[in-house]
């Protein structure tokens, strides 16, 4: 099987004898215009529900990968073979070098990305720390990514609004910092998808949504504010006949401290049972589109800049997120099977084999929690769970009253030698609150 991709980002091909892929087209329930050559190519972006989530964040790659090779003419049988042989031999992306120093992390990486050119983002991403050289690169880019979005994404930054209860952010409506930042925040989500790396971003599906052109929705509101999004749909399951009377309601909304009309003169038009759709429709396009226009665009702008538009109408909005903030494909037993051990430990060691057995019988929610509490984030990277590669070592100069600790940058866990199960499970679920880890250098 070779694979090949047209730079204008409108196929992907994949070259398989005929009556295999014609199979699998026919079982689809498709039937699509195929050439009974057996060389004949299956257009795979035809069918991108064909395409796992891994594939289709690999195209964005392979896409880099071709745009560096220069103009090539994909009607051209001669270039196509010679491409088909190349296939696996395509040259390595470039790198992107970024500089930055912890202690003003957001000030530089922000900087340095604002004098970047537009093709530096879709090259292979190295952050240099100035006293971290040639280590891991995928823990260094972790402990990056993790940090400059926790310092963007707090209520402390101003950039975003965050709902009462804390669990989701969306765009303000009057922002207190320059609209620039917006599209250079956009800039690094896109980083984030590019080099396969996860981040926290409490945002609802309905970013994702927009960022692919799918309309937001009423359950979109109501992820990002429950209580609004409860009373929008209480009112469109009123049964009675006298909404105008019983409700007051007309066409204007409070919303992020600010009383708007939903229409010209809106509180002058009362809402009844007749147009009451089109008042929830309204209230969830001024929250979603009208009110942050500006602001997403700017967002969206940047976000484009790594993942070209093309490519990312291939993905689901769910894959997006799960692109840039993980997945829920857990596998313990993966996690076990992928584990390094220093310092002494081994698979048989007892304490590790005392570990494993407490760690299996814990809950999932206390699963989840351990994740965090070792990766900063409770989702799994779409290069699946046994990329993680969690090193267990010797906490050093520990007696069974310490805790365990982890170096979330290198994924390293360190364990104190306790002596049973007991003392092993209470240390650890004693320590897994502490779900910020360490960035120890």
């Amino acid at each position: 099987m070779h694979i090949i991709y047209r730079n204008d980002m409108t196929c992907i091909c994949i070259f398989v004898p005929f009556k295999c892929h014609q199979n699998s087209v026919t079982h689809a329930g498709l039937s699509p215009q195929l050439s009974t050559d057996v060389h004949s190519p299956v257009i795979l972006c035809r069918f991108p529900f064909a395409l796992n989530l891994l594939a289709k964040v690999q195209m964005l790659h392979v896409d880099a990968q071709l745009r560096n090779l220069g103009h090539i003419d994909f009607h051209n049988p001669v270039v196509i073979q010679n491409l088909i042989r190349r296939a696996h031999n395509l040259p390595p992306l470039p790198v992107f070098r970024l500089q930055v120093r912890r202690t003003h992390l957001s000030a530089d990486a922000l900087r340095r990305i604002d004098l970047a050119e537009d093709r530096d983002f879709r090259k292979q991403l190295m952050v240099q720390f100035p006293d971290k050289q040639n280590q891991d690169q995928r823990g260094i880019q972790r402990e990056f990514f993790c940090r400059i979005c926790s310092e963007m994404l707090q209520l402390e930054s101003g950039m975003f609004w965050h709902n009462e209860s804390s669990t989701a952010i969306w765009f303000p409506t009057k922002p207190s910092v320059e609209k620039k930042r917006y599209f250079l925040f956009g800039i690094l989500c896109g980083l984030v998808v590019f080099n396969y790396n996860t981040v926290r971003l409490p945002f609802p599906l309905a970013l994702f949504k927009k960022l692919v052109d799918v309309k937001p929705t009423l359950e979109d509101l109501k992820e990002l504010e429950p209580v609004l999004g409860k009373s929008l749909q209480d009112l469109l399951d009123y049964s009675g006949e006298d909404v105008e009377e019983s409700l007051s309601l007309t066409f204007s909304v409070s919303w992020d401290g600010m009383e708007v009309d939903l229409v010209p003169d809106g509180k002058s038009k009362r809402v009844n049972k007749s147009n009451r759709r089109e008042f929830v429709n309204a209230c969830v396009d001024y929250v979603f589109n009208t009110s942050v226009r500006a602001l997403f665009e700017e967002f969206r702008r940047g976000f484009l800049k790594v993942c070209d538009f093309e490519i990312l109408s291939f993905f689901q909005p769910q894959e997006i997120m799960e692109a840039m903030t993980g997945t829920t494909d857990y596998d313990w037993h993966k996690l076990k099977q992928s584990a390094l051990y220093e310092g002494g430990y081994h698979a048989d060691h007892p304490t590790i084999v005392t570990f494993w057995r407490v760690f299996l019988d814990l809950t999932t929610a206390q699963k989840k929690s351990f994740l965090v509490f070792l990766t900063g984030s409770d989702r799994i990277p779409i290069l699946g769970i046994d990329c993680l590669k969690m090193t267990v070592m010797p906490l050093s100069s520990s007696t069974e009253e310490h805790l365990p600790e982890v170096n979330v940058c290198f994924l390293q866990l360190l364990l104190p030698g306790y002596s049973t199960e007991d003392t092993m499970r209470r240390k650890l679920l004693q320590a897994l609150p502490h779900s910020s880890g360490s960035w120890k250098t």
